[in-house]
């Protein structure tokens, strides 16, 4: 009796060590995190830096989004198109942005200001068109505003 009440503590002490580990590792991930937004805030962000992490990191790009996104869209169907928002509650179904993939029919043009980057990628003769706005806003980088037509 006394070996298993021994091993039950025992397991329990390394499920608590694994907990504790754990949340060590995370608490300075989001300290890490933190001080890189306070640092960028501070001295100002580059944009470079920016844009490979709002590729690559899901969650550093939800924070990075104003929500009500703001965006146009059209499709090949109708002459018509509509503005669209992309409301706060879109957080939950939002699809990370990849970097994108040029290849030989692809175009990228972009346009950049101290406070503002516009980035055109399309198909030259073709519909296919997407447009991302990037804003400074205090130092810190955010996508605003976003079009695709088809």
């Amino acid at each position: 009796m006394k070996k298993r009440t021994m091993l039950a503590v025992m397991v329990l002490l390394a499920g608590l060590n694994a907990l504790m580990i754990n949340s060590c590792i995370s608490s300075k991930k989001d300290s890490k995190d933190n001080q890189s937004s306070e640092n960028a805030r501070a001295t100002g962000e580059d944009f470079d830096d920016f844009y490979f992490r709002f590729h690559t990191d899901s969650l550093f790009q939800i924070k990075r989004v104003i929500f009500p996104l703001k965006g146009h869209e059209t499709d090949n169907t109708t002459e018509e198109s509509e503005d669209f928002h992309v409301p706060n509650e879109g957080i939950n179904d939002w699809t990370m942005m990849h970097l994108p993939v040029l290849d030989s029919d692809l175009i990228l043009e972009t346009e950049k200001t101290d406070t503002l980057v516009k980035e055109r990628i399309y198909i030259e003769a073709s519909s296919f068109e997407i447009i991302r706005v990037f804003k400074r806003i205090d130092k810190i980088w955010y996508l605003d505003y976003y079009y695709s037509g088809t």
